[in-house]
């Protein structure tokens, strides 16, 4: 697989009566253009462990299409929950969210698909010399 340095990583967490609350979204922005999107959605991938659902997104592709890929369905189950029927990986995703989490869920993908549209800021590479410095000049005398 290809090394792709990161140009970002922004975590957006949704507020709830002032307090910010679980389940957000973690969009890594590659330099390449391309990025990944972690969803506030679990699932099992072995006995135990558990991984959120994580879109790849191809530069210039949207993150509502990359959603449409892993999507195969929602059922909404009365009186307020949603059933998600995806594939993540080559693994069958069935997620059951309350109609809060699946909103928060919309919001998520509004949230990366602003954030992946937005330039890439571009750093300075320190040089090696100066990081080294800076971690011997934090260590304190002895």
């Amino acid at each position: 697989m290809a090394h792709r340095s990161i140009a970002s990583v922004q975590e957006v967490y949704f507020e709830e009566n002032g307090r910010e609350f679980g389940n957000g979204v973690l969009v890594t922005h590659f330099r390449d253009g391309s990025a990944q999107v972690r969803l506030p959605i679990m699932h099992e991938v072995e006995p135990g462990q558990w991984n959120n659902v994580q879109l790849r997104v191809k530069s210039g592709q949207s993150v509502s299409t990359a959603y449409e890929k892993f999507l195969d369905g929602v059922e909404y189950e009365p009186p307020a929950a949603y059933r998600i029927i995806g594939n993540d990986a080559g693994r069958t995703v069935i997620a059951k969210l309350s109609a809060e989490h699946y909103a928060r869920l919309r919001a998520a993908l509004r949230a990366s698909e602003s954030l992946i549209a937005a330039p890439v800021e571009e750093h300075a590479a320190p040089k090696n010399r100066e990081l080294l410095d800076a971690l011997v000049g934090t260590g304190g005398a002895s």
